[in-house]
């Protein structure tokens, strides 16, 4: 099986690991926090996607249809474009929700990376720092922005080609939840990267070479998701476990840099 596939399925299975992991280790009292923060972010998107999704999706219907067709094909047309047009407002909310998450939650999520880290590697827990917490906001919002922003060019011609060829909508879907998925995956598996020092260009590298992983996460995140409640709580806290746990195994059987990645944190770490 190629690498990349098996990863894949690494990326998947990472999730039972991460509750099993969770369980062993009685990790639960850091969860509530950031799921609990998690829930008002979730709440407040879908109360702003029901409000307005509706509405745009009604007024793009109207602008994109074209007159002066034969009635069976305005309908098809506007069957297909009625589907695909709530899938895009869906998967911009999916995506405005996502950002949110890594965005105010990074720090607290960090945190949760962190448990995981001081257990794997079996090394003291780090004192606070106030300066590396904040250099790691830093590091963290440089880097979701970037990804963003990546993202974006992506997704959105994907979402155009979709829209002027409905034909086509069913492979720029696929392309767009694979694109979702990779960089859901990377805002996961970065904070193990963060915890072990590394710089932002370094932890792309890994990621990327590790893509697999990141996919496979980030799918598993995006169906469990759609749980009502558990999901909205907990699944962005189990995505960071599990990535976290998967990509810690697979570095350091086979570090992707052409370093050693450390089995303990840098000495500042444990000091």
């Amino acid at each position: 099986m190629p690498r990349i596939l098996s990863e894949f399925f690494k990326g998947i299975k990472a999730y039972p690991k991460a509750y099993q992991f969770t369980n062993q280790h009685q990790l639960w009292r850091f969860y509530w926090i950031p799921a609990l923060i998690n829930l008002v972010i979730f709440v407040g998107v879908l109360v702003l996607g029901w409000h307005y999704s509706s509405g745009l999706t009604a007024y793009l219907k109207t602008y994109l249809m074209t007159e002066n067709l034969p009635n069976w094909i305005t309908q098809t047309l506007g069957w297909l474009m009625n589907i695909l047009l709530r899938l895009i407002v869906l998967i911009l909310l999916v995506k405005l929700y996502r950002f949110l998450v890594m965005l105010l939650l990074a720090p607290v999520l960090g945190m949760v990376a962190e448990k995981v880290l001081v257990i794997l590697l079996k090394c003291p827990e780090p004192s606070f720092d106030v300066q590396i917490l904040l250099r790691n906001i830093w590091r963290g919002f440089r880097l979701t922005i970037g990804n963003m922003i990546i993202e974006l060019m992506i997704t959105i011609p994907l979402m155009l080609l979709g829209l002027v060829m409905p034909l086509l909508a069913p492979l720029t879907t696929v392309g767009i939840l694979i694109t979702e998925s990779y960089f859901i995956g990377f805002g996961a598996m970065d904070l193990r990267n963060e915890f072990l020092r590394l710089s932002g260009s370094e932890s792309k590298k890994i990621i990327w070479h590790r893509k697999g992983l990141s996919v496979g996460n980030g799918i598993l995140f995006n169906a469990l998701i759609l749980i009502p409640i558990i999901g909205a709580l907990f699944v962005p806290i189990f995505s960071v476990v599990a990535g976290t746990l998967a990509i810690q195994e697979v570095e350091s059987e086979n570090p992707t840099v052409p370093y050693s990645v450390p089995t303990s944190p840098p000495e500042s770490l444990s000091e």
